[in-house]
């Protein structure tokens, strides 16, 4: 949460986000367009990791894909799994 917006994660990775949208932060094409109640941000691909800071949020796709949301959202290349957090890891200790 970065105080004027925020984006949830469903357990399959569906981004919900709500709030402030002065930047395009939620994906959103109108930029004054606010969000009162939660929504299914469209167009992305399923999410393991959602970022909120002041006017933009980032988003790592479950495939490593990196979204940046700020004025629309703008994809990157693919980061290393090394650095993507997993959900579901198990402990290799016994």
């Amino acid at each position: 949460m970065s105080g004027s917006h925020s984006i949830a994660l469903s357990e399959g990775g569906i981004a919900y986000g709500w709030g402030s949208n002065h930047y395009g932060e939620l994906g959103i094409d109108l930029l004054t367009t606010n969000a009162y109640s939660p929504f299914q941000i469209p167009n992305i691909p399923p999410i393991n990791t959602a970022i909120c800071g002041p006017y933009y949020s980032i988003l790592i796709g479950k495939d490593g894909e990196l979204l940046i949301l700020r004025m629309g959202i703008k994809k990157t290349d693919k980061i290393p799994q090394a650095f993507i957090r997993k959900r579901s890891a198990k402990s290799a200790r016994k």
